[in-house]
C-alpha cells in the first residue's frame, strides 16, 4: 500500500481522511505513504504487524501518536515539519530511522533507542549531540546541516561505520576539534566534515529555548515558513541576509518566545 491520496475534488485535497480505510488490517507489515500532504496521522491505528512505515515528504508536526507500532524496524519521517520527538521512544524494535528535514532539536525523547543502527537527522535545528552517545548498534549516522559545534558525544559510539557532519559549526582549526575527529577516523569510520559554518551563539541560545518547548518551535516555524523559510537551518544558510541581520533576528526571537509574546506580524528581515 503506498500510493498517493486519488483528488476527484479537483481541488487539491482529500475531502476524507484517507488513513481511515487503513485501519484494522492485521496482516499488514509495509505501509507507504509518503508525499500525500497528511496533517495528522492520528486516525493511523490497529495495525499490529507494522514493521516498515514509510511518511516523507507531508506536512506533520507531531508523531506522538506512533508510539502504537512498537513492531516498527525501518520508519522515515523525512521532509515533514515535525518539531517533537516524542512518541518515538516506544518504538524500542527501530533499526532505521529518517529524520531529514524537519525542525527538530531536541533528541532527548529517541536517547533509548539503542537497537538503531542507522540514523539520519540532516537539515534539522540540532546543536547537541549528548542524546546518542549510548547508542552502540548505530552504524550510520547523518548530522549535516546543523548548528553542531562539538562531536565529543559520538566517540563513544563504538561500532559507527559512515558519520557526515557537513555543513555544522565545527572549527577545523581547533586542535580539540582536529584531534576528535582524526579519533572518529582512526576507529574506522568514514568522515565527511566539511563546509563549516561560523558558530553563533545567538542562534545556538535560540535554538536552546525551545528544546523542550515544541509550542514555541512550532510557533517559529510556522513563522519562518510564512516569510519564506521551511526551516531555520534554511534561514541560517541563506547568503543574501547579512551576519549581523540574522544575529539581531535570533535575539528578537528568543526574547519574543520566552516572553510568550510572539506575534505572527513581527517586522521580518527584509532580503
Amino acid at each position: 500500500i503506498g500510493e498517493p491520496i486519488s483528488d476527484e475534488s479537483g481541488n487539491g485535497k482529500r475531502d476524507t481522511d484517507p488513513l481511515t480505510e487503513l485501519q484494522s488490517i492485521p496482516t499488514l507489515v509495509n505501509l507507504y505513504l509518503y508525499d500525500n500532504l497528511l496533517k495528522s496521522i492520528n486516525s493511523l491505528n490497529d495495525l499490529p504487524r507494522l514493521q516498515i512505515l514509510l511518511l516523507s515528504g507531508n506536512q506533520l508536526e507531531s508523531v506522538g501518536n506512533l508510539r502504537i507500532f512498537e513492531n516498527i524496524s525501518r520508519l522515515s519521517l523525512s521532509d515533514n515539519r515535525i518539531n517533537s520527538l516524542h512518541g518515538l521512544e516506544f518504538l524500542p524494535r527501530i533499526e532505521h530511522l529518517y529524520l531529514a528535514e524537519n525542525r527538530i532539536c531536541d533528541l532527548r525523547p529517541i536517547q533509548g533507542l539503542t537497537s538503531l543502527k542507522e540514523l539520519r537527522l540532516q537539515r534539522n535545528q540540532i546543536v547537541t549531540l549528548q542524546a546518542l552517545s549510548e547508542f552502540d548498534k548505530l552504524q550510520v549516522l547523518s548530522l549535516s546541516n546543523n548548528f553542531i559545534h562539538s562531536a565529543k558525544p559520538l566517540l563513544t559510539i563504538n561500532n559507527l561505520k559512515r558519520l557526515s557532519l557537513s555543513g555544522n559549526c565545527l572549527d577545523l582549526e581547533n586542535q580539540v576539534v582536529q584531534d576528535r575527529l582524526k579519533q572518529i577516523r582512526s576507529s574506522g569510520v568514514f568522515l565527511v566534515a566539511g563546509n563549516q559554518k561560523k558558530r553563533v551563539i545567538e542562534a545556538e541560545q535560540l535554538v536552546f529555548s525551545m528544546i523542550g518547548h515544541p509550542l514555541s518551535n512550532s510557533t517559529l516555524g510556522n513563522y519562518l515558513q510564512e516569510n519564506g523559510y521551511l526551516r531555520l537551518i534554511d534561514f541560517a544558510e541563506d547568503s543574501s541576509v547579512d551576519e549581523s541581520e540574522k544575529t539581531k533576528a535570533y535575539q528578537t526571537w528568543q526574547k519574543s518566545l520566552m516572553n510568550g509574546s510572539f506575534r505572527k506580524d513581527l517586522p521580518f528581515l527584509k532580503k
